[in-house]
């Protein structure tokens, strides 16, 4: 419903279409009986509009007859992660006479996964036909850490006053050792991060993972299964993970996020004894806080915008296409304050890994992309 609102989708083929698009979970719902309950909860925001949620506010007034104030400047941020019902607020917002200031980093545009089109800044430039001034100097990154970003971002310059700064690569059993209180490790998935985690543990280490909703997620699963007892919740995942994975491969859609809770699942399970220490282990390693006093662990989502003195990211996880995977790679090379170590496998390791059912069948290796 929430995705519903912010893409201004209401039919039954535009609903379908976001159910393809952000391949969502149905629950074992036919797809035609969840969208009738999509359509009848949308339509009964617009009838008790005097309850509103962070959503509501952008959405109901661009779906009821209401007329927004108008202002003569409208300054937008992070405006390559706008999606559709932001962007005709913005419209509505701006008086005739008035004028559009959108600042924005096409190769940062990551969160389509939320309700945001990656060419939503073709929308200023051409729809607004907007003037662009660049700004190509990065004041938050080291010298050593530009360098790594311009293989993405050829055009980005470093501060003149720019410290040197460190890049290195390194394999997963250095960064076991490197990993210091106070440093963030990224990766596109979660399941790697996960695994991490649960080695730092058996090293008596503290640590979080940034994500309170992706620990909400997996809490969902555990208790949509109605299971009660580990080894019944492991078979219905196993059943769960082949109707979700074969109804997505027949439509030739990822199956990438069905794979990664999967494993993110299967290795809570391995080190739970029940399933009520299984939730309190999803609520003790998923958090929102950014605690110095820890290793902390994030996806790459996770952590737009944030940075970090000391940058670890899993490089084996980032892949060469589509233009958002790439963004991504971009977005994680550019987190760093001082120190960027890119992560690989060895190849012993890298030859487990592509075993794991996590990655995609038949799905491009995942890349080690940005270094020769």
């Amino acid at each position: 419903v929430r995705k519903a609102k912010l893409t201004l989708s209401s039919t039954k083929e535009e609903i379908s279409d976001l159910i393809d698009r952000f391949e969502m979970d149905l629950f074992e719902y036919p797809e035609d009986e969840f969208i009738n309950h999509v359509q009848f909860l949308l339509n009964l925001s617009k009838k008790y509009f005097t309850i509103v949620d962070m959503e509501d506010m952008i959405w109901l007034p661009c779906v009821l007859a209401v007329e927004t104030f108008k202002y003569d400047l409208v300054m937008v941020d992070e405006a390559q992660d706008m999606f559709r019902a932001g962007r005709k607020l913005i419209q509505k917002a701006v008086s005739k006479k008035g004028r559009v200031i959108a600042f924005l980093d096409s190769k940062q545009a990551i969160m389509s996964w939320s309700g945001s089109e990656i060419n939503s800044s073709e929308f200023f430039k051409n729809e607004l036909n907007a003037k662009t001034l660049p700004l190509p100097i990065c004041y938050r990154c080291p010298r050593k850490v530009v360098e790594q970003a311009q293989k993405y971002v050829p055009e980005l310059q470093p501060w003149e006053h720019a410290k040197e700064g460190f890049v290195s690569s390194i394999k997963e059993s250095e960064l076991m050792k490197k990993a210091t209180p106070g440093c963030i490790i990224l990766s596109r998935y979660n399941a790697p991060l996960l695994s991490l985690a649960m080695k730092f543990i058996a090293e008596h280490r503290a640590i979080n993972i940034i994500g309170r909703n992706i620990g909400q997620n997996l809490s969902t699963m555990i208790k949509q299964s109605k299971c009660k007892s580990i080894d019944k919740f492991l078979i219905w995942l196993e059943k769960w993970k082949n109707r979700e994975y074969a109804k997505l491969a027949s439509r030739h859609k990822p199956t990438d996020w069905v794979m990664d809770r999967y494993t993110c699942l299967n290795q809570l399970a391995e080190s739970s004894s029940s399933l009520k220490e299984m939730k309190d282990l999803v609520e003790r390693l998923f958090t929102d806080t950014d605690e110095s006093n820890k290793i902390m662990l994030s996806s790459i989502h996770r952590f737009k915008g944030g940075e970090c003195d000391k940058v670890f990211v899993l490089a084996y996880t980032l892949r060469k296409s589509p233009q958002e995977e790439v963004n991504l790679a971009y977005v994680s090379n550019t987190r760093s304050r001082s120190e960027l170590y890119l992560v690989y496998k060895d190849k012993k390791e890298k030859k487990e890994k592509e075993k794991q059912s996590w990655i995609e069948e038949g799905s491009e290796e995942m890349s080690e992309i940005g270094l020769d």
